[in-house]
């Protein structure tokens, strides 16, 4: 009734309207052709008169649509349709912005750099969101192309002469797999944080780092991720479920995740930032056939260069910090950033920090690393007697020497995890 007496009054921005909630509609009750059919009629009525807040709206709506109906590439599409909108949006609400500061004299060199920052971020926030997007539908098409090539090696002795057939055919298809894989690998790599930035904004709180990232597969299941702001840097150190393909998923879902409730939400307390974080894990990860146990431990830090503190949030992973060559033990709460039941709220706390203090966070990688002469594992208690010995020396070196001890304990044995330290000193 409405969509009609829009259309008598020629009111074309109530009609766009109209019709999305009608698509909208259709979508919950699973008519996808009939809402189909509506929301592109929105979306050109949208675009003829340049409503692009509407815009945003119905080209999430017709992306869901694609997603619940299997088409991945309508659906990234529409996607980045509604994120260029959205941007559009910001972009022109930052300009008005920006005209009426222009009049404050004395505000206007800290407001052009603020908004030049806030540029910075609001793209690297958009290559990251695409980038993990495409990569996501890239893994799961070579997931499911891997399943397929795999299954068909399980055969009976008489299908070995079709096999033998096919072993060219199938070795082409294992390169192509590799090498999507390693492609993956590659663009994982460009999005986690850049070693330039981290440097820069390291240097830039009189700090020093390093950072020792050593994948057990091609794709890694552990990631780190840096962003500065307000004089406060945050980072966190992330393992997730699995490793290889199943936990690169993971770890691009977090980057985005935190992109978004860090840079775009601007929440700054890390308890808060890792109950968020879970929230929205939960809620991706979440089935018709209930929860998903997948996640990940992670160590969310903030170090706040003016007040001379650290304020953090850890789940399951606990960290050390080395004051004067005495380590000193910070607790993570038993629990991970994904779905547990009786689950409790995570806390933030804080350590005041000493010049020459070295900060370690870490996974369990290399801890758990099997080896030695009797085979054993590696063991915090190890792991904590290295730290001590090389605290004093300049961060590449104890980079350095980390990876050497760790490979002369491996030997010629199979890395068992991803393996990640971080090490910081103020």
């Amino acid at each position: 009734r409405a969509l009609k007496m829009d259309e008598e009054l020629g009111y074309k921005s109530g009609i766009a309207n109209d019709l999305g909630n009608i698509g909208s509609l259709y979508i919950s009750l699973k008519k996808y052709s009939e809402a189909e059919k509506y929301l592109l009629q929105a979306i050109s009525i949208s675009d003829s008169i340049g409503i692009l807040k509407e815009k945003v709206q119905f080209e999430n709506s017709i992306s869901e649509l694609y997603s619940q109906t299997g088409k991945v590439k309508e659906a990234f599409e529409h996607f980045k349709k509604a994120i260029e909108a959205r941007d559009t949006l910001i972009n022109e609400a930052k300009s008005r912005e920006i005209m009426n500061y222009e009049f404050e004299k004395k505000e206007a060199a800290v407001k052009a750099e603020q908004d030049k920052k806030d540029a910075l971020a609001a793209a690297e926030s958009r290559k990251q969101e695409i980038i993990i997007w495409s990569v996501i539908g890239g893994l799961f098409l070579v997931a499911l192309f891997a399943g397929f090539i795999f299954r068909s090696l399980r055969v009976t002795k008489k299908q070995k002469i079709i096999i033998e057939k096919q072993k060219h055919l199938v070795e082409e298809h294992q390169k192509e797999i590799i090498d999507s894989i390693t492609y993956a690998h590659r663009i994982q790599r460009s999005i986690l944080t850049s070693d330039s930035y981290i440097k820069h904004e390291i240097n830039s709180i009189d700090a020093q780092h390093f950072i020792l990232f050593k994948p057990k597969d091609i794709v890694s299941g552990d990631f780190y991720w840096f962003f500065k702001q307000d004089n406060c840097l945050y980072y966190i150190t992330a393992d997730c479920t699995g490793h290889g393909v199943p936990g690169g998923f993971m770890s691009m879902l977090g980057i985005s995740f935190l992109n978004e409730i860090i840079i775009e939400r601007h929440i700054t307390d890390p308890g808060e930032i890792l109950n968020k974080l879970r929230e929205k894990i939960v809620k991706s990860l979440k089935t018709d056939e209930g929860y998903t146990k997948d996640g990940m431990d992670a160590i969310l830090c903030k170090i706040d260069k003016s007040k001379q503190i650290l304020q953090y949030a850890a789940a399951n992973n606990s960290f050390y910090i080395i004051r004067n060559n005495e380590i000193i033990e910070q607790k993570a709460q038993k629990m991970p950033v994904g779905y547990m039941e009786d689950s409790a709220q995570f806390v933030t706390q804080t350590f005041r920090l000493q010049k020459g203090d070295n900060i370690y966070t870490f996974t369990d990688g290399l801890p758990d690393q099997f080896g030695g002469p009797k085979g054993k594992k590696f063991m915090y208690r190890r792991f904590e007697e290295n730290l001590s010995a090389i605290c004093n020396l300049p961060l590449k070196e104890q980079e350095e020497t980390l990876e050497k001890t760790f490979q002369d304990w491996k030997g010629n044995l199979e890395q068992v995890d991803d393996v990640t330290v971080i090490g910081i000193r103020i």
